[in-house]
């Protein structure tokens, strides 16, 4: 979330790689302050001036609750939902009060825990079978040591060999690293000599601590972790009956596989390029959504009248309308994927 706005009231939100940064409420600036774990613990404003402390306990249950607080990031830097009292974690809402989700994960399943998966060399996923043991943990029951930013899994962020390291944490980096031609291995989530020594070399090159160890720094140096997600704001042309063309801005986020966690629903710029003699075609809304994590679906809602159209010059739509035309487009993984 970027702003909000209720009546003349308009909140502004700016997030860095560490998330939320400061925010101007209503005209106020706030400043947020955050310990180790991404927690908020403090707000200050353009003076330094400490206006507000925030203590939890482990599960992000916040003490000496203010009803009159109205900022909304709090608990590990995510979004507080005051009237009900739940943490909104993307995927699911998390209920500080008794330490578990609303609804069970989709993350994991039968086939990852049982069969794993391709890249893991078909090897049961261990914490995919800790995780199975109840769906609607938090964090694997370790919320001071973990973090559960999509309502999927638990990560920590620091990497090392020998270290009980989070399988799909290391995954990320494997794939990064194979992406930079630094590592040649099997993306097995299994932190080994070679994951080290890739690590190892990228720290070199990159004038990070040379240890082996991903912390913050090597996280945030790769572009993954605590800046996971990938905005994307592109222009799409969609061709409709050979004669119309369509183009359409649209706003969505991936994670740093790529995989479309979302989209941004009524686009505000399209336009219909081309006009037919005698009929108009009048685009009355434009939405994006989540076709599947390999396709992103526009949905274009075309009314169709009676008028006379000079491309370029002359537009004029008589007010019957004649038909509505949904207009389905998916744009497929080689189009939007990294």
């Amino acid at each position: 979330m970027v702003m909000e706005t209720k009546g003349t009231q308009v909140n502004k939100y700016y997030r860095g790689v560490n998330g939320i940064t400061y925010a101007s409420m209503n005209g106020t600036v706030s400043y947020y302050h955050k310990d180790a774990h991404g927690d908020v613990t403090a707000l200050t404003d353009s003076t330094g001036t400490i206006t507000k402390n925030y203590m939890y306990d482990s599960f992000g249950n916040e003490q000496a609750q203010s009803e009159e607080d109205t900022n909304p990031f709090r608990y590990a830097g995510e979004y507080f939902d005051a009237e009900t009292g739940q943490i909104y974690l993307r995927n699911r809402y998390y209920d500080p009060v008794t330490g578990r989700f609303l609804t069970e994960d989709t993350y994991w399943n039968i086939e990852n825990m049982i069969y794993g998966d391709c890249e893991n060399n078909n090897i049961p996923d261990i914490d995919a079978i800790i995780q199975s043991g109840n769906l609607y943990v938090y964090c694997l029951n370790n919320p001071i040591n973990l973090v559960d930013s999509y309502g999927l899994f638990a990560s920590n962020d620091n990497l090392y060999m020998g270290g009980n390291n989070d399988i799909e944490d290391v995954k990320r980096l494997q794939n990064e690293l194979k992406w930079l031609g630094l590592y040649t291995g099997e993306k097995d989530g299994i932190y080994g000599p070679q994951t080290k020594e890739a690590v190892v070399e990228y720290q070199k090159r990159s004038g990070l601590k040379v240890d082996g160890i991903v912390g913050k720094d090597t996280w945030l140096s790769l572009g993954l972790k605590l800046e996971a997600i990938i905005f994307y704001d592109q222009v799409y042309t969609i061709k409709w009956e050979n004669k119309y063309t369509i183009t359409a801005r649209v706003v969505y986020q991936t994670d740093e596989y790529g995989n479309l966690i979302y989209v941004q629903n009524n686009v505000e710029e399209f336009d219909i390029e081309v006009h037919s003699p005698g009929l108009n075609y009048r685009i009355t809304s434009i939405s994006a959504y989540k076709q599947s994590d390999t396709g992103l679906g526009i949905k274009v809602r075309v009314q169709e009248s009676l008028g006379i159209g000079i491309p370029g010059k002359l537009d004029i739509s008589l007010p019957l309308e004649l038909r509505t035309i949904d207009i389905d487009y998916v744009i497929g993984k080689g189009e939007y994927f990294k």
